[in-house]
């Protein structure tokens, strides 16, 4: 026992006697400013579909590419390769928003505000034939549908047969 108290001596005192680290002879570097993230009004999801050659009626779970003339009418630009896309969904008869299919199509180059792009997108029908509401409208991934934010989408009429 005396010799297990002598070793927990011995360590509590070569604990208590190391080395302290030096104080950091470098002053500390100024944060950086935060960034205020930008304010998006009701301006910043305003667009207008100028031309679109949706077919009017298509084959059950078929796809095809819809090409889409879309004018920026918002205050900031749209990149190329950034999160911001054309984007399409179906409604039922009665009003009622498809699970899927949706569709997408990124602008081939930046559209700036006031430009126009030219958007391609793959759509695919719904599996059951009916008539349906196509709904054509800008998107900003994992922020919101532009015709929530005030935008303006173009529905068309599809029978899936």
């Amino acid at each position: 026992m005396r010799r297990f108290l002598a070793c927990v001596a011995v360590v509590a005192l070569v604990g208590a006697c190391g080395e302290k680290p030096a104080p950091p002879t470098s002053k500390p570097q100024p944060k950086e400013p935060e960034r205020a993230a930008p304010v998006l009004t009701a301006a910043s999801y305003s667009y207008e579909i100028l031309s679109h050659d949706t077919p009017l009626s298509m084959m059950a779970d078929s796809s095809i590419v819809v090409t889409v003339g879309v004018k920026n009418t918002s205050d900031r630009p749209w990149p190329s390769k950034g999160t911001i896309k054309l984007g399409c969904y179906w409604m039922d008869a009665e009003g009622q928003r498809l699970k899927s299919p949706e569709g997408r199509g990124m602008a081939p180059e930046d559209v700036v505000p006031g430009g126009v792009g030219e958007f391609r997108a793959r759509v695919k029908a719904p599996s059951t034939p009916g008539t349906y509401s196509l709904v054509w409208d800008m998107v900003e991934e994992h922020v919101a549908w532009f015709g929530a934010k005030g935008g303006n989408p173009v529905t068309v009429t599809v029978t899936v047969q």
